[in-house]
């Protein structure tokens, strides 16, 4: 716990530290972190990097609830990984519309790194809908992005996108 005032020399409370969280997950004899600790890491954050790992440390806890509080956070205060992070949120959790809106802002962003992941996995989202041509679309984001990370996989999903429709090789590259 550290010591939270509003006035030097003064200590109104306490708050807990996201450490902790990280001892706890790497500690595995500590235990599980109770529900009622997560609302104040969270809220005791002041980074959006801290809100990320929080609730990556949530989501590895299979504390969805939290992990998505703490993940819209970080989109929030305009961190495009938080968009993305609340995407695959609520992708995993059934709420396709949200995930889809998560990642259009990412994309929307123009962030280097999230908004071509944001764009590969939307890209998957609308494939699985049945909305190819919006599938192609983000597919082709991620590849005009140029990152060897995204870039490549979604060529190969582009490609299998339409020679599943049979329009053969069309990816631009």
């Amino acid at each position: 716990m550290n010591e939270a005032a509003t006035a030097i020399g003064r200590i109104d409370g306490y708050e807990v530290s996201d450490i902790l969280l990280d001892y706890a997950r790497a500690d595995p004899s500590i235990g599980d972190v109770p529900d009622e600790v997560w609302p104040a890491v969270i809220d005791a954050a002041t980074d959006p990097a801290a809100w990320l790992e929080i609730s990556a440390t949530a989501y590895a806890a299979r504390r969805m609830a939290h992990a998505e509080v703490a993940a819209r956070k970080a989109a929030q205060a305009g961190w495009a990984w938080g968009m993305c992070l609340v995407g695959a949120l609520l992708h995993e959790q059934g709420d396709a519309l949200g995930a889809q809106q998560a990642w259009q802002e990412a994309i929307e962003s123009g962030h280097p790194e999230a908004a071509p992941r944001a764009a590969f996995l939307l890209g998957i989202l609308l494939h699985e809908q049945g909305d190819t041509h919006g599938a192609q679309q983000a597919y082709q984001k991620a590849i005009d992005s140029g990152r060897s990370d995204w870039a490549p996989k979604a060529m190969e999903r582009l490609r299998l996108l339409l020679a599943e429709h049979g329009e053969g090789d069309q990816t631009r590259s």
